[in-house]
């Protein structure tokens, strides 16, 4: 099943490359990092059925919404 995600991406040579292209633009804490693939993405998505594009935090001081996607990006990339 493929579903619509709005994510920019970036190609990258490999694992070790998506490490350190974390690391240089500081979304590392200096663990390793899963890099978040499109297919790990969607499986994180689509297991608990989700819509990608819902809104699960309004941060009004920032004028942001974070989205189903952008948790399952991160939580992909934490492991």
């Amino acid at each position: 099943m493929s579903i619509e995600l709005t994510s920019g991406r970036v190609d990258v040579a490999g694992p070790r490359a998506a490490q350190d292209l974390f690391h240089v633009n500081g979304w590392s804490d200096g663990l390793p990092v899963v890099p978040p693939t499109r297919e790990l993405v969607e499986e994180f998505i689509t297991t608990p059925m989700l819509d990608p594009g819902e809104v699960v935090v309004r941060l009004r001081e920032q004028s942001r919404t974070i989205t189903v996607e952008q948790i399952a990006v991160n939580a992909v990339a934490a492991g």
